[in-house]
């Protein structure tokens, strides 16, 4: 029983070792490619205002337009890179949990412009497997970034409802709305879909045009660990 039990210990060991490199390679992954992807944007609109300038035969509105869409997306990457670090550093958790955590980030992606944001907590909050956590912070933020792009909403709503087994993640706002289309979804949406196949999370887009849209994000963050027949089986 002795040896079981220290087997038991190593291999939980070398998992927990195994997740949290994995976890942090692909964190890496996904910086590189925020990063990369505003770098060829505004490489891409520097390309065009250098090209205005050698011709020499555009208006003041067309170079003042592209340097907008280049100082935004400048802008918007800083604000999201910024809110990634703050949340991923370790003195990020010793105050808050993960709806505060995606609060404080949500805030200062808003800055002072933008809807305002409601947060309500359901449930006991609870620590959540990395590679979970994750997720939702990133979901969360693309949803708030979706809303400044697109809804012209005045309110956003954000809750977390946690349960002994799940915890489910919602970011309604009260915007335009549009008629969701699973065949034809936007660069965003698809991203929000492909960050919660990654770790078995269900994700569920409402909305209607004038009706405001709700973005509903499920992921097991428990499993019992059962033993049969000296295997173990997962719930």
């Amino acid at each position: 029983l002795s040896c079981f039990a220290v087997y038991l210990f190593m291999y939980s060991a070398r998992s927990k070792a195994a997740a949290v490199s994995k976890e942090r390679e692909r964190l890496s992954h996904e910086m590189h490619d925020t990063l990369a992807q505003s770098f060829a944007g505004v490489s891409y609109h520097l390309q065009g205002l250098r090209q205005l300038v050698r011709d020499g035969e555009t208006f003041e509105g067309s170079l003042l337009e592209e340097l907008d869409v280049a100082y935004e997306i400048v802008a918007g990457t800083h604000r999201e890179a910024s809110a990634i670090i703050a949340a991923l550093h370790p003195s990020a958790h010793k105050d808050g949990d993960l709806l505060t955590l995606i609060e404080r980030a949500v805030s200062n992606l808003l800055e002072t412009h933008g809807p305002k944001i409601n947060v309500q907590r359901l449930g006991d909050a609870r620590p959540l497997p990395p590679g979970i956590a994750d997720v939702l912070f990133r979901v969360a933020l693309e949803a708030v970034a979706n809303v400044l792009r697109h809804s012209k909403a005045t309110a956003v709503d954000l809750s977390m409802k946690f349960s002994s087994t799940d915890v489910t993640l919602t970011i309604h706002d009260n915007g335009v709305g549009f008629l969701p289309d699973p065949g034809s979804l936007g660069f965003g949406l698809q991203t929000m879909q492909k960050r919660c196949s990654s770790v078995r999370a269900q994700l569920a887009i409402d909305s209607a045009p004038g009706c405001g849209t709700s973005i509903t994000v499920t992921a097991h963050h428990r499993r019992r660990n059962l033993l049969f027949g000296g295997r173990f089986r997962h719930e």
